[in-house]
């Protein structure tokens, strides 16, 4: 009767509301703002990108090589092609 929590958990064995470790939340913010920054840097501000190629770098390194990879790939490529645009103007 004591206990405060309701033993309610998912079907994985987490806690409903736990929401997961700081670490992975932060991961998560690096992985989306990644996701974002890459295709806007595509789409409107392609200097937005080096947001994107630094996300990917802490998501590589920390969590996971192939999401990492592409954010920063991405991002990265549409930085060049902005850079190579401009030289050739």
């Amino acid at each position: 009767m004591g206990s405060s929590d309701s033993g309610a958990a998912m079907a994985d064995g987490s806690p409903l509301s736990g929401g997961g470790s700081g670490e992975d939340r932060n991961m998560r913010r690096y992985m989306w703002g990644g996701i974002i920054a890459a295709l806007i840097s595509w789409l409107i501000v392609p200097v937005v990108g080096l947001v994107a190629v630094y996300c990917g770098w802490v998501v590589y390194q920390h969590k996971d090589r192939l999401q990492g990879g592409l954010i920063a790939g991405v991002g990265g490529v549409g930085v060049l092609t902005w850079v190579v645009y401009l030289l050739t103007m």
